[in-house]
């Protein structure tokens, strides 16, 4: 027996099945009438319905979206097994009913297709069915834009020029790491999103390893023919937060990473975002040896109900802790439906996935940032980051900058540290790493619904890398350390060690104090300084935040 996990859709079938029965020898099409039927239809006597049926005009039928679960037949072992390619014959039969394929799911054992509610039903027959449910649909949580005001005066000034874009990412303690090598070389970033336009000067030498439209299923994710015009604006905004680099105006968290670009989301839709595009996205991601992966883009099937919140019930959710259990290190966008509880959207309220909601620079929540806890109590989101009146390209320009707020913005942030830490500590699993971006956060010891673990410090969480020695495998350059991956430290016999805590204060604290000692008077002052800033700051953020 089929499960169809929709009350609509069960209804349709069998009003329609009944609808047959009733007008005998007519056509199914014309059977399938308007909405007025439905009241004419409980008092048909085989007269009224051949009239009723001459008076309402038949209409064409309409396909819907549908998830296909198919049933496993094995007992799959491992997750090879598991997720083997959907049958052919089994695929091959649903196309036969005259639905239309749109994605496949190795890891759902699922597929999505357009169907009629006549298609439907063929398809629900078949005996490979397991269960059909419409695909998810949900609203991008976009970011609002708001114009580009005169900066503030810099109160320190840096090698690179960050523009007005230094005060969104000094609050992660980016320029620190950059400092001491950490730009993302050698790490893999996907992005889901709308679409992606490099003609920015500040996108010009984006490194993309690859990209796919699963919109139109073709490898072209700027704008195409018949898109709307704004199609690719809010991906391009969220690529250069992560890739961007215009010196004296812009600096994005990794513009050296290389990045895998998949468009998932058709603004043109009416109920924007499909989810099947966005699962399909992420096992393309998965497949293309992605390290890290930022979506914008959140879920709630309509009609919207927190207790789907659970991270089991979402198509996307599924995805997600599968992507999670495979090495994949998942950011999210918590929503921007705050500031009631339990408003986080999935995925992120999946196992493993790290949501982020939005912050000012300040450290205050922005007032609509989703919240958890998710419906089985688990707390969210994971991880906040800066999201209010944020600095990003106007992708409408090719050299504009504009500010936007939500966490939307926040996201790509937060995923970018992520990756220099990736960068920093290769040989860690993708849960040394997580433990490590949470440890040294500005809530760590006391994670909630509003702030999960708080703000990441991406300078204290890279501390140990950025006072490499060639005992830790670097090489001495010019009377300097090499740090693992390339990056430069000076060094004249200082001893870089981690503190202990054995003088009261906690180790993150204590590492970033004593990583800043241990530069003082050694030339590159000003980074290592700031590290005692980011300190100060943490400890801040934990007095002051409720």
């Amino acid at each position: 027996m089929v499960n169809v996990d929709d009350e609509s859709s069960t209804h349709t079938l069998s009003y329609n099945l009944s609808l047959r029965q009733c007008a005998e020898g007519v056509t199914p099409n014309s059977c399938y009438t308007a909405s007025m039927s439905r009241l004419i239809m409980p008092l048909c006597l085989p007269a009224f319905c051949a009239l009723s049926l001459c008076l309402l005009a038949p209409r064409e039928a309409h396909a819907e979206a549908y998830w296909i679960t198919l049933a496993r037949t094995d007992n799959a072992r491992t997750d090879q097994e598991a997720h083997r390619p959907l049958a052919d014959a089994h695929v091959e039969a649903i196309i036969a009913t005259g639905a239309r394929l749109r994605t496949r799911s190795r890891w759902l054992h699922a597929l999505s297709v357009n169907a009629t509610t006549d298609e439907l039903e063929s398809i629900a027959r078949l005996p490979f069915v397991a269960a059909i449910r419409p695909v998810g649909r949900g609203m991008r949580p976009l970011p609002k834009a708001s114009p580009l005001e005169t900066p503030p005066l810099k109160l320190f000034a840096n090698e690179n020029d960050y523009g007005q874009a230094w005060a969104q990412l000094a609050a992660l303690g980016v320029p620190a790491m950059h400092d001491c090598g950490l730009r993302g070389e050698g790490v893999t970033i996907a992005i889901l999103d709308t679409g992606f336009n490099l003609a920015h000067q500040a996108l010009a030498n984006v490194s993309v390893t690859a990209a796919h439209d699963f919109v139109n299923d073709d490898d072209i994710v700027r704008n195409e023919s018949g898109d709307p015009s704004n199609q690719h604006d809010h991906g391009s905004l969220v690529l250069a937060l992560l890739a961007g680099m215009d010196a004296g105006n812009f600096m994005g968290v990794a513009p050296k990473a290389s990045y895998l670009l998949a468009k998932v989301d058709d603004v043109a839709e009416d109920t924007p975002i499909e989810d099947d595009w966005w699962v399909a996205g992420l096992e393309w991601a998965e497949r293309e040896g992605a390290n890290v992966v930022s979506s914008s883009i959140s879920f709630c099937t309509s009609p919207c109900d927190s207790s789907q919140m659970n991270g089991q019930t979402e198509a996307t959710s599924k995805a997600a802790a599968i992507a999670a259990s495979k090495g994949l290190w998942l950011f999210n966008s918590a929503g921007n439906t705050g500031p009631g509880v339990t408003t986080i959207r999935a995925p992120g309220d999946a196992e493993g996935v790290f949501a982020v909601g939005a912050v000012d620079l300040a450290g205050t929540i922005a007032g609509n940032s989703s919240r958890g806890p998710t419906a089985d109590g688990r707390t969210k989101p994971d991880l906040v980051g800066p999201g209010v009146n944020v600095l990003s390209i106007d992708s409408t320009s090719e050299s504009s900058y504009r500010r936007y707020t939500g966490t939307s913005v926040a996201t790509p942030l937060v995923a970018g540290v992520a990756g220099l830490l990736r960068q920093a500590y290769p040989q860690m699993s993708t849960a040394e790493l997580q433990g490590l971006l949470r440890i040294h956060a500005s809530q760590a010891d006391a994670p909630d619904n509003t702030f999960g673990s708080g703000l990441p410090a991406g300078a204290l969480s890279t501390a140990e890398y950025c006072t490499a020695s060639p005992s830790d495998g670097g090489a001495v350059v010019d009377g300097g350390t090499l740090a693992k991956d390339g990056g430069t430290v000076e060094d004249d016999g200082g001893a870089g060690q981690r503190d202990s805590g054995s003088d009261g204060a906690t180790p993150a604290e204590s590492s970033g104090c004593q990583l800043a000692a241990a530069r003082l008077g050694r030339g590159g002052l000003l980074p290592w300084f700031l590290m005692l800033v980011f300190a100060a700051r943490r400890r801040w953020l934990r007095n002051s935040v409720i």
